[in-house]
């Protein structure tokens, strides 16, 4: 029986044949989108003088509905994910950045570190220079 499942259909390994190509449009999907188009732009006056009709709370919530069609949707990120995405940042950097480079981010990381454990607070050193993050500074 294990024999005759495997005869049954494409072998392993072999390419699918026939059907769409990759990429290919579904055609009704886009006689669709084509039909509804044209309906939108059509009735445009109308849709928005019944959107207007709308009483706030309605409106707030059509529009709500309406909106993720348009603008798409942020995915939400842990802590763990963003550190780990960051330090997979740091990581590329760090392998193409020249011997010179790498050296003086460590001295300034090993620096850190010790004005860290003296003072307690890294934080105020990271964005030392950093004119976008440095309130002290006028502008």
């Amino acid at each position: 029986m294990d024999q005759e499942k495997r005869s049954r259909g494409r072998p392993r390994g072999q390419p699918k044949t026939g059907g769409r190509k990759k990429g290919t449009p579904n055609k009704i999907t886009g006689d669709l989108r084509g039909w509804l188009d044209g309906f939108l732009n059509g009735n445009r006056e109308q849709i928005e003088k019944d959107f207007a009709a709308l009483k706030p709370d309605e409106r707030i919530f059509a529009f709500s509905r309406l909106i993720g069609y348009i603008v798409p949707k942020q995915q939400a990120i842990t802590v763990e994910a963003q550190v780990e995405a960051e330090f997979k940042q740091l990581q590329k950097l760090l392998r193409d950045v020249p011997a010179e480079g790498a050296t003086l981010i460590a001295e300034k990381i090993l620096e850190l570190q010790d004005k860290n454990e003296k003072e307690g607070d890294l934080s105020q050193y990271l964005m030392k220079d950093d004119p976008v993050h440095n309130n002290d500074r006028e502008l």
